[in-house]
């Protein structure tokens, strides 16, 4: 209820506010930050119409006498209990989205070990230290480069850059994780090494860049469209 009330709040506060704000603003959802703006206080009969719904609301929720009814039996509960509450086992996606999977912790380390992270010429392991310095590295080059380019950069792309610096600033990112995903396809089952970037100041540039790429591929002959692969052909004018 507390974030429905500040929605309710800043959607009235904005649309009392509509003079104060540019309707030819350009709109980019892909570069959309959500807002941190706090509204103004609700007038008494906006907060009594959110107390009267929470209150409705309560009642309609607290008169369902009948609990929603679980169709596993009490040994499937015990065996899900059991495996969320173990730290011996990871529950993970597959490659190619065949479905969930479990491996124990142990043989799941040992092969993202053996299958990559022992490869020397790919990956090199770094001391807490080393990793602290390319992370700040990254940090300073992404606003030294934004603050040198900033004159160029208009509407909602500058807005996207100055909230995403004070993220950087506020060090409220985070490092790149590396995961596996075992490909249980293959005869013996391999893994498939993933660097997760969101959330990390790599993310941040990627972002921006896929939008500027997006504005440039409609003018190849052809192209994927989307994750589900189908492709998509468009004749030059």
């Amino acid at each position: 209820m507390e974030r429905f009330g500040h929605d309710v709040r800043l959607k009235y506060w904005l649309a009392d506010n509509k003079k104060n704000l540019d309707p030819d603003r350009e709109y980019i959802p892909e570069l959309y930050i959500n807002s941190e703006l706090e509204p103004p206080k609700a007038s008494r009969e906006v907060k009594r119409a959110l107390n009267n719904f929470e209150v409705q609301l309560d009642f309609e929720f607290n008169k369902r006498s009948i609990r929603p009814g679980i169709n596993l039996l009490k040994v499937q509960q015990n065996a899900l209990k059991f495996l969320h509450d173990s730290d011996n086992f990871v529950v993970l996606a597959t490659d190619k989205n065949l479905g969930p999977a479990i491996i124990e912790k142990d043989e799941y380390i040992c092969k993202a070990q053996k299958d990559h992270l022992s490869e020397p010429s790919t990956y090199r392991q770094l001391t807490d230290a080393e990793a602290t310095k390319i992370h700040e590295a990254n940090e300073k080059e992404l606003q030294t480069i934004v603050t040198e380019n900033m004159k160029w950069i208009y509407g909602p792309q500058n807005d996207f850059f100055v909230e995403s610096l004070k993220d950087v600033e506020n060090k409220k990112l985070r490092t790149p994780i590396f995961y596996v995903l075992p490909k249980i396809h293959k005869t013996p089952w391999k893994t498939r090494p993933v660097i997760s970037t969101i959330s990390s100041v790599l993310s941040i540039a990627s972002k921006w860049l896929d939008y500027q790429l997006q504005q440039l591929i409609h003018h190849v002959k052809s192209y994927i469209r989307d994750f589900t692969g189908k492709f998509s052909k468009e004749s030059r004018k």
